[in-house]
């Protein structure tokens, strides 16, 4: 509990897992500083990642990467696990709450909020809310709320993306969010494998 300043950086470089779990999301607060993502995990040797129970708020990675201004996780074939947080106020490229990659792994996104999160123009420029990508595994966003989000180009509340993957999307909320594009709410995008979108609401 208690609210930590800073941009936080982990590098896996071995085959282990690694788990974040704050006491609770309402309490447990990751704040940017407004100078950089607020929490940046490379896990592409690992084997799966969980962040839970956290609040990422004043993330702005516009002026460094552009990458997710709140949460970037990236793995290979291991699997991530975002659940119970809060992404609010952040800002990037790409990605303004968080952004998740995977090759061949599963990324999990259930129970959380993305509020208030934004990008800006540039050459690159999706997932307001959040930008979730993988080649060929298993996307799960189930039980999130997306709401006052701001993509400058597509998918204003999320971008969820898989060459041949399959992406479950369920039980989510998307409201009020904008994009200059397409998919204002949410942006769905496959090339040859399957999208299950079961009992959304998108509203605006």
């Amino acid at each position: 509990t208690g609210t930590y300043y800073g941009n936080f950086t982990f590098t896996g470089t071995d085959n282990r897992s690694l788990t974040i779990i704050g006491a609770n999301k309402d309490t447990t607060i990751l704040n940017g500083n407004g100078n950089d993502m607020v929490l940046y995990i490379d896990n592409t040797a690992g084997t799966h990642v969980t962040v839970q129970n956290l609040t990422f708020t004043n993330g702005d990675s516009t002026s460094a990467t552009g990458l997710a201004g709140g949460l970037y996780v990236a793995t290979s074939t291991g699997s991530v696990s975002i659940t119970n947080c809060i992404f609010n106020g952040n800002h990037s490229f790409i990605g303004g709450g968080a952004m998740a990659t995977t090759d061949s792994g599963a990324i999990t996104i259930s129970h959380n909020t993305f509020s208030n999160n934004s990008l800006v123009p540039s050459f690159i420029y999706a997932g307001g809310g959040a930008f979730i990508l993988t080649n060929s595994g298993l996307i799960t966003v189930e039980n999130n709320i997306f709401t006052n989000n701001i993509g400058a180009g597509i998918g204003g509340g999320a971008l969820i993306i898989s060459g041949n993957g399959i992406v479950n999307c369920i039980n989510n909320v998307f409201s009020n969010n904008q994009s200059d594009l397409d998919g204002s709410g949410v942006e769905l995008s496959i090339d040859t494998g399957i999208i299950n979108f079961i009992n959304n609401t998108i509203t605006n």
